[in-house]
């Protein structure tokens, strides 16, 4: 969960900040640790590459 605290802020901005640090995250950890994503992505889950990819190029979808 994330839910940062940021002065004069509204929930957009919140959401804003979020999806961004979700995607950082996604995209670090992609960068740095490929070998264990491709090992996940073979023996564990096939299929997470894609789906990882899937977040990092599609706006998260927001409800009211």
């Amino acid at each position: 969960m994330i839910e940062p605290e940021m002065a004069f802020a509204d929930l957009s901005d919140d959401m804003d900040c979020a999806e961004a640090m979700v995607k950082y995250i996604i995209k670090h950890v992609m960068t740095t640790c490929s070998e264990e994503i491709k090992f996940l992505n073979q023996f564990v889950d096939n299929g997470l590459i894609d789906r990882l990819n899937n977040v990092l190029n599609n706006d998260f979808v927001r409800l009211t």
